[in-house]
């Protein structure tokens, strides 16, 4: 099957080519290769090489430059190099920790730190790593176990109704829409 190679793209998040071709059919296509084996002493020619094993139809020598796949893949390296944010370990602690808290007062959010507007879904593996073991440590804090002072085996609580208006789950429910069988996937996938 010959091939004829559109665009490249590049997903940072996870790192992944993505390449747009043309078929002998005329027909557009496109291929998502997941790129693994991402660390810091990788290197983008052994990268390359290994996503060419393994997509030789698509990334062959006939068909894309092994030059230009380098120059993707070496952006890919440098992106995973530069920090994405600033270190958790870094930021100021401005609550209180678990000692300096009376017994009967501590709660996970007093033993959070504060993020800031800072979105969690944007760091680094690490900085997450290090973000979710803070959050793990306060839960384990505050969590009560059975024989723990407080403890009630399935706790029910009633809510009482919001005080303010949720808009989110307003729409008509007996509303039916049609749906259209043809789907336009490459719209879908942009």
């Amino acid at each position: 099957m010959s091939i004829k190679p559109k665009r490249f793209g590049l997903k940072y998040d996870p790192p992944t080519l993505l390449l747009e071709y043309e078929t002998a059919q005329k027909k557009k296509r496109r291929r998502s290769m997941p790129v693994k084996g991402l660390a810091p002493s990788s290197t983008a020619s052994k990268i390359v090489d290994d996503l060419v094993k393994k997509n030789p139809q698509h990334l062959g020598a006939r068909v894309v430059s092994s030059k230009q796949l380098t120059r993707l893949i070496q952006k890919l390296l440098d992106r995973q190099k530069k920090p994405t944010a600033a270190p958790l370990a870094s930021m100021p602690a401005s609550k209180p920790s678990l000692s300096s808290l009376p017994k009967a007062s501590v709660s996970a959010k007093d033993l959070l730190p504060d993020f800031g507007d800072k979105d969690l879904n944007k760091l680094g593996d690490a900085e997450l790593k290090a973000a979710k073991s803070q959050m793990d440590t306060a839960f384990e804090a505050t969590r009560l176990k059975p024989g723990d002072p407080g403890y009630q085996y399935d706790k029910r609580i009633e809510f009482k109704p919001a005080a303010e208006a949720s808009d989110w789950d307003d729409g008509d429910d007996d509303i039916e829409e049609e749906v259209d069988d043809e789907v336009d996937w490459d719209e879908l996938l942009k």
